[in-house]
């Protein structure tokens, strides 16, 4: 869901995703076979998983704005998966982008993500990444 404030340009982004057996329809998972797993007994289990995400973008003047999004995916393994399987990851962003005018844009954002594994185990990152996209007509 979009949804933007009365009387400004902000805007709130919400979304979430809960299921058993999804993982294929998660980006960040396709490929890693986290839809079903076999249990103790030898039979197919689809996995629960729920993940989501909110976003805030602030629109300071007509050439400068802002985002913060905070997201989790979590995936409940425990049935037949070892314990470097995937259970859960963190994301968090904040950027500033600068649109001088409508086909030029120039933007920093600074990432960090968390992962952790059946294990308890865990690592991050964090990253900082700059961008200039161009509208080409």
């Amino acid at each position: 869901a979009v949804i933007g404030l009365e009387n400004t340009k902000d805007v709130v982004q919400l979304d979430g995703m809960y299921g058993q057996g999804i993982g294929r329809y998660i980006n960040d998972w396709r490929g890693f076979g986290l839809d079903a797993a076999q249990d103790g007994a030898g039979d197919i289990t689809a996995l629960p998983a729920f993940g989501g995400y909110a976003g805030f973008q602030h629109f300071w003047n007509d050439k400068w704005s802002s985002q913060v999004v905070a997201g989790i995916l979590q995936v409940d393994n425990s049935a037949g998966r070892g314990p470097t399987a995937f259970h859960e990851t963190q994301y968090y962003s904040i950027n500033a982008v600068w649109s001088p005018t409508s086909v030029f844009s120039l933007g920093l954002e600074v990432l960090y993500g968390r992962n952790e594994q059946n294990d308890g185990e865990s690592d991050h990152a964090t990253r900082l990444q700059a961008g200039v996209p161009v509208l080409l007509l």
